[in-house]
């Protein structure tokens, strides 16, 4: 099982559905997304873009033959938690394609990589050639969306636009606890504890590096889905008179569009970050204790430059810090406010973590 992915989970979809200006449908989906997580504050994330047509243009270019469009697409889809070289050798070991074509997509796939100051500004630059699309995607924040070229999921069924948005640099803990399904009977990982955390399948694992923990919200234009299935359900009458066969209706494509919330993934994430503010208390409560006086962020996802600005027009000389390093450490950061800089310290946080 990918960590994160449960066998059984709720999602919250939306969808436009109908022929309406070329990719203006497309962009409020995006901005749904940025919007929703926006408003629920799960941190830091990224909406990733990307066009069916662009990697058909990437393939061809390459020297990728069309019947080979959806295995590639399902390697290079890889290229979030896999090495290059991995990508690499499955495409020319397991699936034959020829070494050349492979080295030319390196140079279309690993774009995102060796430029990646190509994101906001050349994506909407992309979406008003293709589109003629105006603004800055409905409002959304230019600084949450990317171009990613390697994005290539969904192909089975997606004609335009892919997206897909992923909460960034989540503690290792966090991503154990969503392996498991926190929330859902079985353990919950403590996303403050670096201790080893069973796995779903009986073994133990010890908590892997920070990362992104997959998709929390996913979707893009299907325009021939709905199509497929109305053809399907399609039946032949007879007519008695002439005993000639006619269609009940005409083949039809519904352009549609849509974007797709996990439910229990986010909620996992709310929760299980929401104990950061507990972890603070408790730091404070140990530090009252040794009588010296403090105080804490009580935002779930406290900003550092905010917290760190309050501390200065407060004349507060010290700050501690419990952020994502200093969860994999078991340490407590403690920075001089006047200047910034970091005290060394070698405070074990398990010392009043476990108090």
């Amino acid at each position: 099982m990918t960590k994160g992915r449960y066998r059984e989970f709720f999602q919250c979809d939306f969808d436009i559905a109908g022929e309406y200006e070329a990719m203006l449908p497309d962009a409020e989906c995006v901005k749904i997304i940025d919007e929703v997580l926006s408003e629920l504050d799960i941190g830091d994330y990224e909406i990733k873009v990307n066009h069916r047509l662009l990697l058909e243009g990437m393939f061809a270019l390459s020297g990728i033959e069309d019947k080979d469009f959806k295995v590639v697409c399902s390697s290079v889809d890889k290229l979030d938690k896999h090495s290059w070289s991995e990508v690499k050798n499955e495409l020319i070991n397991e699936k034959l394609i020829p070494e050349n074509a492979v080295e030319k997509l390196k140079n279309f796939a690993m774009l995102r990589e060796q430029n990646p100051a190509m994101t906001n500004s050349q994506l909407l630059e992309l979406f008003q050639q293709i589109s003629s699309v105006d603004g800055k995607l409905l409002g959304t924040t230019p600084k949450r969306i990317s171009f990613d070229p390697s994005l290539a999921r969904g192909l089975d069924y997606y004609t335009g636009t892919i997206y897909e948005a992923v909460v960034k640099d989540v503690p290792a803990p966090l991503i154990d606890a969503l392996s498991l399904g926190a929330g859902k009977g079985g353990v919950v990982a403590d996303p403050f504890s670096a201790t080893e955390v069973p796995k779903g399948d009986g073994g133990c694992d010890q908590t892997a590096a920070s990362g992104p923990i997959g998709s929390v919200a996913a979707g893009g234009r299907y325009d021939k889905l709905v199509g497929m299935f109305l053809k399907a359900n399609q039946t032949d009458s007879t007519d008695a008179s002439d005993n000639k066969k006619k269609k009940k209706s005409k083949d039809v494509d519904i352009p549609c569009v849509w974007v797709s919330f996990g439910i229990e993934r986010l909620f996992t994430i709310m929760e299980l970050k929401a104990r950061a503010v507990q972890e603070r208390m408790k730091l404070c409560s140990f530090l009252w204790s040794a009588g010296i006086r403090c105080e804490f962020s009580y935002k779930a996802n406290a900003k550092w430059l905010v917290d760190i600005q309050h501390c200065e027009k407060n004349n507060i000389p010290i700050a501690c810090i419990l952020g994502k390093s200093e969860v994999e450490k078991k340490c407590v950061g403690v920075k001089q406010t006047s200047n910034r800089q970091e005290i060394k310290s070698k405070f074990p946080w398990l010392t009043w973590l476990s108090s």
